[in-house]
């Protein structure tokens, strides 16, 4: 009986050291994650032998970043990112035991997530085709005024996923007093309304090359007329 209890008692001893020298691992499935400027929620599934694996967010960057331990792994919330020039990083760390993985978070900026190669065109009174490129990660509008009849879209042609090239053609202009200026507008769709580039056409007036036949200033008629009576005396 005794024999059975120290075997008992032994065999206790050595499940119990095993478990101390389980060797912890730890694998994530997404270890770098791009967010648009609306941000969203990603689940992150973590692999571990530890029970109590616990992850860390940046303390500068709890006003943006949030975290939530789930049955499913690791829930990351990302806040919008609508009024901003620069983009931004975050790094968010997963431990379990002495073992770490690191998670990285981007997020493009609503400044960065749109941009027109070109803001303003100055455009001749015999009128031409321009062009520009509109570089974007969300949907958008390219908008023109319903009443302007002196600028048509030629062409769109997409570069690439992000990339869309407009040819617009601008028609001549024959007023002499004065130029004109239209507008192109290019606005994000859904929730990045709040995002506008503006692109400003502006036409020169009219200037012709030669005075007409048959037009004659004052100041030559009187001229002339002058000439006239020096002949006649």
């Amino acid at each position: 009986m005794k024999k059975l209890l120290l075997l008992s008692i032994f065999s206790s001893l050595i499940i119990s050291c095993g478990d101390d020298l389980v060797t912890p691992t730890l694998t994530l499935d997404q270890k770098n994650i791009s967010y648009l400027p609306n941000g969203g929620e990603t689940v992150i599934k973590v692999a571990t032998n530890i029970s109590d694996w616990y992850y860390s967010i940046q303390k500068e960057d709890n006003d943006w970043v949030q975290g939530e331990k789930t049955t499913a792994g690791l829930k990351l919330k990302i806040s919008p990112y609508l009024n901003n020039n620069d983009n931004r990083t975050s790094i968010v760390r997963v431990y379990a035991g002495n073992e770490m993985q690191a998670i990285t978070i981007n997020q493009t900026s609503a400044n960065n997530a749109l941009s027109v190669n070109t803001q303003a065109f100055t455009v001749s009174a015999a009128g031409e085709t321009i062009e520009f490129t509109i570089n974007s990660i969300i949907d958008y509008t390219v908008n023109l005024a319903d009443n302007l009849e002196w600028i048509r879209l030629l062409e769109k042609e997409n570069i690439d996923s992000q990339q869309t090239k407009y040819k617009y053609v601008v028609d001549q202009y024959r007023n002499m007093q004065e130029a004109r200026t239209a507008k192109i507008t290019v606005v994000g769709n859904g929730d990045y309304s709040i995002i506008e580039r503006e692109i400003t056409i502006n036409q020169e007036r009219y200037i012709p090359n030669n005075i007409p036949t048959g037009i004659v200033s004052a100041e030559t008629s009187s001229s002339q007329n002058e000439s006239t009576k020096t002949l006649v005396k």
